[in-house]
């Protein structure tokens, strides 16, 4: 395997740093044919309209007829996305993803009677049906979520209304999005050498870890205060956007908004409710880092803009090749057996899952993808920092979730849902970080280096996310209770919640107060808690097996193959996880915490 980081044309990278293809579709001549066989294959699914509720046989069939043209078709969307991702500048792939965006559409059309037709057969005869009949077996957990969300799910006329109103409904997230990227300029400041820069978000982050203070203030207040030109424009979007939440939840017979939402995903609210609760009751925690992040930094008032520098010393890591790179993610993984380790590394090295390195035109970062019928391909762009370590085994959990799922599941259930989505990856970092310090023995700058970022990712991750969570309950309680919701009611929010969340050691800048009008993840009610307690699940895991605790292993693996075969929770559940509960979330806090006390000795606070 050629190991570079350089950037090259698509041409001049090796095939075996290549994802493999051709185990999709030898070739776009093989995509066309299949592409032309589900094509005909879908008003044959659209003509099995008005028979599902005649018999178990006729459900069965219809279930089993939809499966087979939504698999292949997913293997179709796999390859386009693989064509168009390696350059997607080249308009062979735009057409491939272009046409395949069509097929699912006329898919989508054909198939939209299924779940109307399973909510009109009386549920004591679809329960009926579904613990008679064989070959329904699969699909248990589907007719299971029917029933359970039956009561939910209005008229086909107000189902028709709602459906026409979604592109309306989406206007606001629309707006906002085309006024921060597209219309919103910003001012330029001086770098580091005195240099003057145009601020972009893109050069944001980069200019926060500055060890210059002067420049990560300047950064901060000219990127804030560029959206609080706007804020009453951006409050009115959101405000818009809240309160279409709460209408769509009152539509469907929900109390609340985030009952609409984490209903459908059988999220019980008590899970929202205890990761802000917990982290409540722990925010000294977060203060007790926060003092040793001032004093690390020997300033005597720490501001919001000195969060996001490293307080670490700065310790170049060894360069990786990816061949090395990958050796290091497959011993992290010990803990977990050996099949596990050998799976990854065939994965990687002799079936090509990853398209490895950057080329001209690649889409840019990094994701685990495939389908059912395929391998979990990765895509990379890797450069051999230390970083990139991390992303490479963080992308290999979900593939490695992905492979095991597949390999244990039938399709209907051969997938993971989404609040369970980065506790693997996550996992896979824990593994990887706990090997590399163990490495790292006796060198306390690199221990304090993989310290740091560990304890600033879990604060950027658990604490922020979850004050942003509280954030949404809090404007969303506003318009349920009638009362009004404009910019400055917002900004009175947000400071609150800055205020008590860091305000003990923070001196929080008021030009914080209106960052709520940059957070684009507002528009998508109640997803951004998922990001807290997924780091939670997989901090309380991977402690379970690094402690050698009786079972620990075989659970967290049967987590791996379970698939949405259960609802989450009872997933976790099965694993030792209980996120109705403290105790995972307090686990993961002791770790932070016993982490902070190592950074500080090894530092001399």
């Amino acid at each position: 395997m050629t190991d570079t980081a350089a950037r090259k044309k698509r041409t001049d990278i090796a095939l075996s740093d290549t994802w493999d293809i051709a185990s999709v579709f030898a070739d776009d001549a093989a995509w066309e044919a299949e592409f032309a066989r589900v094509e005909l294959s879908i008003p044959d699914l659209a003509a099995r309209a008005g028979t599902l509720g005649t018999s178990a046989q006729a459900l069965c069939d219809t279930l089993v007829a939809r499966d087979a043209v939504n698999e292949p078709l997913e293997r179709l969307n796999v390859y386009a996305s693989m064509v168009h991702d390696v350059d997607t500048a080249d308009p062979r792939g735009q057409a491939l993803q272009s046409r395949i965006e069509g097929l699912w559409a006329r898919f989508g059309a054909a198939t939209a009677f299924v779940a109307p037709e399973m909510l009109q057969i009386a549920p004591d005869t679809l329960t009926a049906w579904r613990d008679s009949h064989p070959g329904l077996a699969p699909y248990r957990r589907a007719i299971d979520e029917t029933l359970r969300l039956r009561d939910h799910v209005r008229s086909t006329e107000v189902e028709a209304v709602l459906a026409e109103m979604s592109e309306v409904r989406g206007a606001p997230s629309d707006i906002a999005g085309l006024l921060r990227n597209a219309d919103l300029t910003f001012p330029a400041i001086r770098d580091e050498s005195g240099k003057k820069i145009k601020l972009s978000e893109g050069l944001y982050r980069v200019l926060l870890e500055s060890k210059n203070r002067r420049v990560r203030r300047a950064a901060y207040h000219g990127i804030l205060s560029s959206y609080a030109r706007y804020r009453n424009t951006l409050g009115a979007s959101l405000a818009r956007n809240v309160k279409g939440d709460v209408a769509d939840a009152r539509v469907r017979r929900y109390a609340t908004a985030v009952e609409s939402s984490l209903t459908p995903r059988d999220i019980p609210i008590a899970v929202y409710r205890n990761l802000v609760t917990t982290c409540r009751a722990h925010l000294s925690t977060l203060h007790r880092y926060l003092r040793l992040h001032r004093r690390a930094l020997g300033v005597r008032n720490l501001h919001p803009y000195d969060l996001f520098v490293s307080i670490v010393p700065e310790h170049a890591a060894d360069g990786y090749s990816f061949g090395r790179a990958v050796d290091t993610v497959v011993e992290s993984v010990r803990p977990l057996g050996v099949e596990y380790g050998e799976v990854a590394r065939r994965g990687l090295i002799d079936h090509r899952w990853a398209d490895v390195f950057e080329n001209e035109g690649k889409r840019s970062g990094a994701y685990s993808g495939g389908s059912y019928g395929t391998a979990p391909f990765m895509l990379l762009n890797f450069r051999g920092t230390e970083d990139d370590v991390f992303t490479l085994t963080h992308e290999l959990g979900h593939s490695m979730h992905s492979w095991l799922t597949r390999k244990h599941q039938p399709y209907p259930t051969g997938d993971y849902p989404i609040f369970l989505a980065e506790v693997a990856s996550t996992f896979n970092e824990e593994l990887l970080r706990d090997h590399l310090l163990s490495r790292a023995n006796g060198d306390r700058a690199r221990q304090a280096a993989l310290l740091g970022s560990a304890l600033d990712d879990f604060r950027g991750t658990f604490f922020r996310q979850t004050l942003f969570a509280e954030f949404e309950l809090a404007i969303h309680d506003k318009v349920e209770k009638g009362e009004a919701l404009t910019a400055e009611t917002m900004t009175e929010i947000y400071q609150r919640l800055n205020e008590e969340y860091y305000g003990a050691v923070v001196t929080i800048d008021p030009v914080v107060w209106t960052e709520w009008a940059r957070i684009p993840h507002f528009y998508f009610a109640f997803y951004v808690y998922q990001y807290a307690t997924g780091l939670v699940a997989a901090t309380a895991l991977a402690q379970m097996v690094l402690e050698g605790a009786p079972g620990a292993v075989d659970r967290y693996l049967t987590f791996l193959k379970s698939g949405s075969s259960a609802d989450p929770l009872t997933i976790l559940r099965r694993a030792g996880i209980d996120m109705t509960t403290p105790e995972p979330i307090e686990r993961a806090l002791a770790v932070f915490s016993d982490r902070t006390d190592r950074l500080a000795a090894l530092l001399g606070h």
